[in-house]
């Protein structure tokens, strides 16, 4: 038996334009989905971040993340694939992704964790060492448990609803931002008016500000 044909309505066809069918890494299988780009606004609802990276960046960032830091770079990710995710839904990916997570050993080890803490916390002589081993030991256990989706799928997803694979944002160097800076002290305007390329509202924003930040720290050098 044959299957009708399915007939686009208006309404679906206007479904597919705002939210184009593209394909995304799920573990490192291609998988199809639905997203929306977020405006500028959007994003910086979700915390503050940057885009450019330069060279002094990834010099300073050689060290060891922090498990606070690490939380706090995996929620960023998380809010913006929240507010990003069309089909499935934020809410329906955590489903699929959770499906494998003890949810009552995970509780378990967390409460474990925190009386230790607290008869620990509760003496006169405190081994801080300990105490700090057991912070980090609860938090990475939070992480783990709480920002589940795929790395390689929020990569994905952020790259692709802040629009930076399609920019020009990674090519912008230190002395590209310095110059700019110089250009706009001239002309009374911002720096992004002198740096061309594609840059979202987002990333002209991290221009200026990165831009100014550079030019204050060259001048004071120069003395």
């Amino acid at each position: 038996m044959k299957r009708k044909p399915t007939i686009q309505t208006e309404e679906m066809k206007l479904y597919e334009a705002s939210y184009p069918l593209i394909i995304a890494p799920w573990h490192g299988i291609q998988t199809p989905i639905r997203l929306r780009k977020l405006t500028a606004t959007q994003a910086l609802s979700c915390g503050d971040f940057g885009m450019i990276e330069l060279w002094e960046d990834k010099i300073k960032n050689r060290g060891v993340p922090t498990i606070e830091e690490m939380a706090a770079y995996a929620e960023r990710h998380d809010k913006l694939c929240k507010l990003a995710m069309v089909k499935p839904s934020y809410d329906e990916a955590m489903k699929i992704a959770g499906a494998h997570i003890d949810s009552k050993d995970i509780d378990r080890q967390l409460s474990e964790i925190k009386a230790l803490f607290d008869r620990l916390e509760a003496l006169p002589q405190k081994d801080h060492v300990m105490l700090k081993k057991l912070r980090e030991q609860y938090a990475s256990i939070e992480l783990q448990s709480k920002f589940i989706l795929p790395a390689d799928f929020t990569a994905y997803v952020v790259n692709y609803t802040l629009g930076i694979s399609e920019s020009d944002i990674k090519k912008v160097t230190e002395d590209m931002l310095y110059n700019a800076a110089v250009l706009a002290t001239r002309g009374h305007d911002n720096p992004s008016d002198h740096l061309t390329g594609i840059f979202t509202d987002l990333m002209t924003r991290e221009i200026d500000n990165r831009a100014w930040i550079i030019f204050d720290e060259r001048t004071k050098k120069a003395g």
